[in-house]
């Protein structure tokens, strides 16, 4: 008589070589844009390669991440008149975090609200999880929702948290395919890109001065005038400067001794065009487009 049988083979779960509960609560998040990928699992532990994926903003670091607050949604349960129940769904997983900010460090992730993004998580123990993609690419866990709310009201207990809560569109994406790295280097020391400000002067027989600061919007000093830290240890790599025909010059940058944050930059044939400073691997800073021209 033929028997239908309705288990497979066990193969076990097998043995623990590692801590059974390594992951802990997050320090930062990563967005990451729909379609970004590290190539393979030793890209994926690898700082260079988290560096140039936030200079070329494939990812945006949100840093100080303060506590969390599960946010899954409830499987859907289903309970017969008799007791019996039967599972109908997965909740989706997600999360409430607030986050320790300046004003001007919310202002801007406001704008990244309500968006299409993937995310990483990094942990208080270092580690990095992500999900495993079938072809071995390393990829952030799809969201269905990500919504930065506005700051809080600071009180007597704590200070003015932004809240930002997410959701995973799928429930069971983790469960199959997430993984998970402890790099050698520490999550924390990972930085996003720094708003900075540029001021140029003209161009005189190919040279020119480049003062770069950190400038907060938001904040100013005592007499109302704004905040200024020069932005040291910057190198010509930092400094994309564009001729007066449109093409990129290539230039040299010196930093002053005695003037912190200001650098003489020295082309070839430039008498008038544009300077920024972009961000690289090396050096998260960015200004806006500074037009150059030619000394009177």
């Amino acid at each position: 008589m033929g028997k239908l049988l309705c288990l497979n083979q066990l193969d076990g779960v097998g043995v623990s070589c590692e801590k059974l509960t390594p992951l802990t609560g997050l320090r930062l998040i990563v967005l990451a844009r729909p379609g970004f990928s590290f190539d393979d699992s030793e890209d994926f532990a690898t700082l260079a390669s988290w560096n140039t994926a936030i200079a070329n903003k494939d990812v945006l670091v949100i840093p100080n991440a303060s506590s969390q607050e599960n946010q899954k949604v409830e499987d859907g349960i289903n309970t017969s008149p008799y007791g019996d129940e039967t599972f109908l769904w997965s909740g989706m997983r997600g999360l409430r975090l607030l986050f320790l900010l300046t004003l001007d460090q919310h202002k801007i992730l406001k704008t990244y609200s309500d968006k299409n993004w993937t995310l990483f998580r990094l942990d208080r123990n270092n580690n990095i999880v992500g999900v495993k993609n079938d072809d071995g690419t390393i990829s952030g866990f799809t969201l269905s929702y990500f919504h930065v709310f506005d700051q809080l009201e600071p009180t007597e207990g704590e200070p003015c948290y932004t809240p930002i809560k997410f959701q995973e569109i799928d429930p069971g994406e983790y469960n199959a395919k997430g993984c998970y790295v402890n790099p050698v280097w520490r999550v924390i020391n990972l930085d996003p890109i720094t708003k900075v400000t540029l001021t140029c002067s003209t161009v005189d027989t190919f040279v020119f001065t480049a003062t770069v600061a950190y400038v907060p919007e938001s904040t100013f000093e005592k007499d109302g005038t704004a905040l200024s830290s020069p932005v040291s240890g910057l190198v010509a790599a930092d400094f994309q400067v564009i001729d007066q025909a449109g093409d990129i010059e290539v230039c040299t940058a010196e930093e002053s001794e005695t003037v912190l944050g200001t650098y003489t930059i020295t082309g070839v044939d430039i008498t008038e065009g544009s300077c920024q400073v972009i961000p690289t691997a090396d050096d998260l800073y960015e200004s806006e487009v500074e037009i150059l021209t030619a000394a009177p």
